[in-house]
């Protein structure tokens, strides 16, 4: 079968592969690509592929989906061919995870380009060996350099090369190139070998924590314990006095958490060998079951070691700093830290997954004379935020006391921080590098500005600097350049009431108008912070547009509305103009201080409305001259005749009821002026 065959197969290109039942791969072969090197070796069958629902295996029991990891690697192939081979940084806060996808990283690029190289480097020799064990049960050709083994092939087709030893690799050129670690292995001759002088084609770095955001694709802490990869961790602290025995002190807080099952085991770590076996002989006095692990002992001891803490027959295991970091112990419950003892990659390795233990209890011991500041805690609270993730944050500290019992911590606001937010209220805007008596709150202002983005303050902090300026929380502080800028126009619009023109005459307002457009453009495109957007559009809203006014005094001055027929042209703008401001007056766009304007202007036209009209008031005024009605006859003059007119049509409108009532009032008013001073009969009987 072909399936069967001693030599390798590869697939054409676009050609796929098929799984059939006893994991074999059905496809079309070729004889030609195969390198010489490769036809006198040992020939291995190729893995199977990444697809279908089957489990994969990983070191620490769990068995993932390969449907999960392969959409990991999918997602890595793909950068890698849309950045065209640029190196990659990943984030992954599992190991067993990592060396997972190492393995089906190797097998995808070692499939689809048969005779390539690749070489995976490793921090410690231990790692190596996991790697190396990994990759063989997936019947892959391995070596493994830096384990001070002779008999090591570098032309293998995957290299397992721990980072001390990149020098021997150095010139080589690999298919894929992987970096386990690598913030262990940021600077330095080593880092430049394995960076620069080892090349590949695909390469990528993977780290179990970063400390910025720049990672390409990152796989969190939280996430791997949202899955069930990782387990979560209570961080407690323990205090002890600078001028006390630490030794008394921890070893009793030990015998006293060994009551609850929850505790215990637990991995104590100090910074020498000595300190750890000093302790471990103190915890025996005092009964606890106690062991140490030394560089010295031999690896049949160790092992026995371990096995009486999984059987429970051992309680505390006190180790050293540089076993901690160079070994992998097994998960325990609590996990003691000295203060001088810094080993982020170890705790990490500390939270794998432990059958029926759902959180690790992770205690830092402070040493301090009084009260625990935040600074005391602050490199270790960084560390778990950046392995946690930025979109969440982890549990917050608790106090682990000497008798065992645990409370809530709540920290104190920082000195420099409580006198920046007494003169942020009292000032009431940001201080400014430029005044010498500001300078410091200057640096205190973006030093407190860098936490707040960092989401490295305590409840307490936050709330204080809420409250004493808000404008410090938020997400983007405006520029102090642009800020007096925008400051200096909403002030002129706010003394003018008006907005800038552009052709004035006056340079100033031609200033101002360059800068108002500038800023409504900003404004649009959302380039204006919320301190900048509110005082932009609360200065918009004193403003009236010169149009308006001319419209609103046009009106006031006839004392009538424009006509939209009428013989001037300037009538009919206003007409115009009257009809656009009531249609912005309807859609609810005016400014505030344009519709003040627009309602007492509308209230002035009702008022208007209830006045009797002109030529009621021309009318009244001649009978009220000559105290007689007026007549129609050719031997009257124009005005006369023109009034007689105006007295038969308003009589006969009061008969329609068309006048109002302050119409009906003046007719009234006219009709007795003339029952008065004409003789004969009453006119008013006369019309009846």
């Amino acid at each position: 079968m072909l399936a069967q065959a001693h030599f390798p197969l590869s697939c054409n290109a676009g050609q796929p592969l098929y799984i059939l039942p006893g994991h074999r791969i059905w496809t079309q072969y070729s004889y030609y690509g195969l390198p010489a090197a490769l036809q006198g070796k040992r020939c291995t069958r190729i893995p199977r592929w990444e697809l279908g629902r089957p489990t994969v295996p990983m070191s620490d029991g769990i068995r993932l989906t390969s449907d999960w990891c392969t959409q990991q690697v999918d997602h890595i192939f793909d950068m890698w061919d849309r950045f065209e081979g640029r190196p990659l940084t990943l984030q992954v806060a599992s190991v067993s995870l990592t060396i997972s996808i190492y393995a089906m990283i190797v097998r995808r690029a070692l499939q689809s380009n048969p005779g390539g190289r690749c070489v995976i480097f490793v921090p410690r020799v231990s790692v190596a060996r996991r790697v190396r064990r990994e990759l063989k049960s997936h019947k892959l050709r391995v070596c493994m350099i830096g384990a001070g083994s002779p008999d090591t092939d570098l032309w293998d087709e995957i290299v397992v090369c721990v980072s001390a030893s990149a020098h021997r690799l150095s010139g080589h050129k690999f298919l894929v190139k992987l970096l386990d670690s690598s913030q262990l292995c940021s600077h330095g001759h080593t880092a430049q070998v394995m960076r620069h002088q080892v090349t590949a084609s695909m390469s990528a770095e993977f780290s179990l924590h970063l400390k910025d955001a720049g990672a390409d694709a990152a796989y969190t802490l939280a996430e791997a314990v949202q899955d069930g990869r990782a387990r979560n961790f209570q961080p407690y602290f323990l205090q002890r006095e600078a001028n006390d025995s630490w030794k008394s002190k921890l070893a009793k807080t030990l015998q006293a958490i060994q009551v609850d099952a929850g505790w215990g085991p637990a991995l104590v770590v100090l910074p020498s060998p000595e300190d750890a076996s000093a302790l471990a002989e103190y915890l025996r006095h005092l009964g606890v079951a106690a062991a140490v692990v030394r560089g010295k002992l031999k690896q049949g001891d160790r092992r026995t070691i371990l096995q009486l803490v999984d059987k429970g027959q051992i309680k505390v295991l006190c180790v050293s700093h540089w076993i901690f970091k160079r070994s992998d112990l097994p998960a325990f419950n609590t996990l003691v830290l000295d203060t001088r003892v810094s080993a982020p990659d170890a705790i990490l390795r500390a939270l794998q997954p432990k059958p029926g233990v759902a959180e690790l209890k992770l205690v830092h011991v402070v040493s301090s004379s009084g009260a625990v500041s935040s600074r005391k805690l602050q490199r270790l609270t960084k560390f778990l935020i950046a392995l946690w993730g930025q979109k969440s944050n982890p549990s917050p500290w608790q106090v682990l006391h000497a008798d065992g019992s645990t409370a809530l911590w709540t920290p104190e606001p920082r000195g420099w921080l409580i006198d920046l937010c007494a003169w942020l209220q009292s000032a009431g805007r940001r201080p400014r590098y430029d005044v010498k008596e500001e300078r410091s709150h200057a640096h205190r202002f973006k030093q407190a500005r860098m936490h707040w983005l960092r989401n490295t303050l305590n409840a307490a902090e936050k709330e204080l600097i809420r409250s004493a300026y808000p404008g410090l929380a938020q997400e983007k502080l405006p520029n102090r350049v642009s800020w007096l800028v925008l400051q200096d126009l909403c002030a002129w619009m706010s003394a003018n009431q008006r907005r800038p023109q552009q052709f004035s005459e006056d340079v100033v307002e031609r200033r101002q108008s360059r800068r108002l457009c500038k800023s409504l453009k900003r404004l649009r495109e959302g380039k204006l912070s919320h301190a900048e957007s509110e005082l932009l559009q609360d200065a918009l809203q004193n403003t009236v547009r010169p149009w308006l006014l001319i419209m609103v005094a046009w009106v006031r001055f006839h004392e009538r509305l424009p006509r939209l027929f009428a013989k001037e042209h300037d009538e009919r703008l206003q007409n115009r103009r009257w009809k656009e401001a009531n249609r912005r007056l309807s859609l609810n766009v005016l400014t505030r201080a344009e519709r003040k304007l627009m309602l007492c202007c509308l209230s002035w036209k009702r008022e208007l409305a209830e006045r009797p009209r002109a030529c009621l008031l021309g009318l009244r005024a001649w009978i009220f001259t000559h105290a007689r009605r007026p007549r129609d006859s050719g031997l009257r003059d124009a005005e006369e005749r023109r009034q007689a007119l105006r007295w038969k049509t308003a009589f006969k409108q009061m008969s329609n009821m068309d006048l109002s009532e302050n119409e009906s009032s003046l007719l009234e008013y006219c009709l007795e002026i003339v029952d008065t001073h004409e003789d004969g009969m009453p006119q008013r009987a006369a019309l009846e």
